[in-house]
């Protein structure tokens, strides 16, 4: 996760410094670049790769929360079966304490 992450921030920056480069051009610069290639171009394919990081971290997180999920049925199963041994015993504990009563 922490490498999906990172790898999005960086596709990020480039864009910012794509960004960045173009608004320091010169008017005349800009609009020539505006015409000659349009803003879908220059920017699609850093687009792209933060939609396709952004998948993967969504991807990335949805298997995480399955996995504490299943680890969390896990905690319960076993928390059950201690209830229920606790249960027993405290049964079992208080037909003794009858039979000595008698």
């Amino acid at each position: 996760m922490k490498e999906a992450v990172s790898e999005i921030y960086s596709k990020v920056v480039q864009f910012l410094l794509r960004a960045y480069d173009w608004f320091s051009q010169s008017k005349i610069r800009q609009t020539w670049e505006a015409l000659s290639r349009p803003a879908e171009l220059f920017y699609d394919d850093l687009v792209q790769d933060v939609e396709d990081c952004a998948k993967r971290i969504d991807a990335l997180a949805n298997a995480g929360a399955h996995a504490e999920q299943r680890d969390m049925h896990l905690q319960m199963q076993s928390l059950n079966e201690k209830i229920q041994e606790m249960r027993d015993l405290l049964i079992s504990t208080q037909l003794f304490l009858l039979r000595c009563q008698y």
